[in-house]
C-alpha cells in the first residue's frame, strides 16, 4: 500500500478513520506519522465507516450502486 500511496498525489488520497475515544485519536496519528508520513488528508468520525462513506459519496455525487 505504501507503495501505491507514494506513487499517487498525496492531496488526493484520504484515510478513513472510526474513533471513539481521545486515546484512539493519538494513536491514529501516531501510527499515521510513522507508516504513511506522506498522507496530508483524512476523514475522520465517530459514525460506522460504512455510514461515513455513504455520506461521502452522497456529498461528492459518487454513485455505489
Amino acid at each position: 500500500m505504501q507503495k501505491v500511496i507514494d506513487n499517487v498525489d498525496s492531496n488526493k488520497v484520504f484515510i478513513l478513520g472510526e474513533i471513539t475515544t481521545n486515546n484512539e485519536i493519538k494513536q491514529k496519528y501516531l501510527w499515521l506519522k510513522k507508516n504513511y508520513p506522506t498522507i496530508k488528508r483524512e476523514i475522520s468520525s465517530t459514525m460506522l465507516k460504512p455510514e461515513v462513506i455513504m455520506q461521502w459519496c452522497k456529498h461528492f455525487n459518487i454513485n455505489i450502486s
